[in-house]
């Protein structure tokens, strides 16, 4: 009955109280489900502490029961047999399991799923640890940058909550996962709907996972040109984290309340965000420490130029040699979002082997990037506008163009400018960029030009736009000359092709 006012005070905030509880040991000796209660709500205390290296311990005396299980040797009045010590070392590996889990060591997790498969159990494992190993695969599948699959393992799980969990936080647990592969995966509908809808089938207050959903949310909000809606959401899911942080997300919150403040100007809220960011920088596990270290660099290169970039490169790097392309590409997506472009060929490289479309859209543009093509432009211009990314978009069309341009095909360069200008009024499409603006500029009519190229295509002579306009002809010749030369065509039998594309 430990696991019970464990799990209570756990809720309550107070995880060191848990384990208090569970320090006590089985009330019966001969009860191997006592023997195993708790093991799993003792993990989710630890990690609320940030022991990793106390979730070894405890897997290794728990071990070592196991070993006195084999040799015959009693403990208490019980002599256990090779069951009850295989399930007991199931235990064993599912806790290590968890623990290289936090500490971001996916190699091992890797390793020990693919035990976890090949093993033959005499009985069958427990539903709770059936679905954290469905868990921990899907953690795998994540930092292998396969966010749709490892959303769908997650959502399997949350599908079956009402399992046995032991008292372990299941709920929270993978609610967490789920959000942040749909996240990832560019399916930020969805993390609107749960966010909006969720409630919880074991009705637990929403203060327990809530903040999980509302950094779900600002995060798709922040990555999809609407970083103004976040800043409110970040300013109430940081104050309440810092009364009660059960998921251990403060370190991510103020991180992106740092980087919603900056975007939108505030810089005096953006440093005072950072320092609290920077002062609990070791909170939470090993993957939301990483993504709460890469906002914090893109905080610092939004408020100082120059400030972040490498920050976010280091990151990276750190990510590829772990192991983790997964995490390595959120790093090169948010260096790509804030105008970095020496490492775009490695972020194209990256994504190119991730699942969703958020990676599709921004391998696209890394790609452009890299090749400083108008038409790999256009691809990456397609991709943001079927994101909703109308101001990413825009300005990817205006670099086609200017790229096209460039290259003397105007032609191009005038049809990817009116792709451009197709995205003006569309939610968040803001100004591309004041080279891209320059050059929508330089192909768009004014509205004299257009005034007379309308005419001429309704077939009227120079004289008769003349007389209509109250220009001289001269004029009028010189506003359809500079006109054939914007739309990329030599003369007024080509006009009507032309305005009609």
């Amino acid at each position: 009955m430990r696991a019970i006012p464990a799990r209570a005070h756990l809720n309550l905030g107070d995880p060191a109280a848990a384990l208090a509880d569970l320090s006590r040991g089985p009330v019966d000796p001969n009860d191997l489900d006592d023997v195993l209660a708790g093991t799993l709500i003792g993990f989710a205390a630890r990690a609320a502490r940030g022991e990793t290296s106390a979730m070894d311990d405890d897997a290794a005396r728990l071990e070592r029961a196991a070993e006195a299980i084999e040799r015959g040797t009693p403990t208490g009045d019980i002599v256990f047999g090779p069951g009850p010590r295989s399930v007991v070392m199931r235990r064993v590996r599912l806790l290590r399991a968890l623990a290289a889990d936090e500490r971001g060591d996916i190699a091992a997790v890797e390793a020990a799923v693919a035990e976890e498969r090949r093993a033959v159990h005499a009985t069958p494992p427990a539903p709770i640890e059936q679905a954290l190993w469905t868990l921990l695969e899907g953690s795998v599948l994540l930092a292998q940058g396969q966010y749709a699959t490892s959303a769908r393992m997650a959502g399997s799980v949350l599908a079956q909550i009402e399992i046995d969990d032991e008292h372990f936080p299941l709920e929270e647990y993978g609610l967490v996962r789920y959000l942040s592969a749909l996240v990832l995966g560019g399916d930020w509908a969805s993390v609107v709907k749960v966010s909006e809808g969720y409630t919880g089938v074991r009705s637990r207050p929403i203060v327990a996972f809530g903040p999980g959903l509302y950094c779900a949310r600002a995060f798709a909000l922040l990555h999809s040109d609407r970083g103004e809606e976040a800043v409110p959401i970040l300013g109430d899911v940081v104050e309440n984290l810092e009364l009660m942080d059960p998921l251990r997300l403060l370190a991510v919150a103020a991180s992106f309340a740092a980087w919603a403040a900056a975007a939108a100007g505030d810089e005096e809220g953006a440093r005072e965000y950072l320092a609290r960011a920077e002062g609990c920088a070791e909170v939470g596990s090993a993957a939301m420490r990483e993504l709460a270290a890469m906002h914090r660099a893109g905080a610092a290169e939004i408020l100082e130029p120059g400030a972040g970039l490498a920050a976010l490169a280091e990151i990276a790097e750190r990510n590829r040699a772990a192991g983790r392309p997964g995490w390595e590409l959120i790093a090169w997506v948010l260096y790509l979002e804030l105008g970095g472009r020496d490492e775009a060929g490695r972020a194209a490289e990256v994504a190119a082997a991730a699942e969703g479309s958020w990676a599709k859209g921004w391998g696209a543009w890394a790609r452009a990037e890299a090749e400083e093509h108008g038409d790999a432009y256009l691809a990456a211009a397609d991709h943001f506008r079927a994101l909703g990314l109308n101001r990413r978009a825009r300005g990817a069309y205006a670099r086609a163009a200017a790229c096209f341009d460039a290259a003397g095909d105007r032609v191009a360069a005038r049809r990817a400018g009116a792709a451009a200008r197709a995205c003006e009024g569309l939610p968040g499409a803001g100004e591309a960029g004041e080279a891209e603006e320059a050059v929508l500029a330089s192909l768009r009519l004014s509205p004299r030009e257009q005034d007379v190229v309308d005419l001429a295509v309704e077939g009227l002579s120079d004289r008769q736009i003349a007389d209509r306009l109250h220009l001289s002809v001269r004029t009028v010749e010189g506003h359809l000359h500079r006109s054939y030369a914007k739309l990329g065509i030599r003369s007024r039998e080509d006009l009507r092709a032309a305005v009609e594309d």
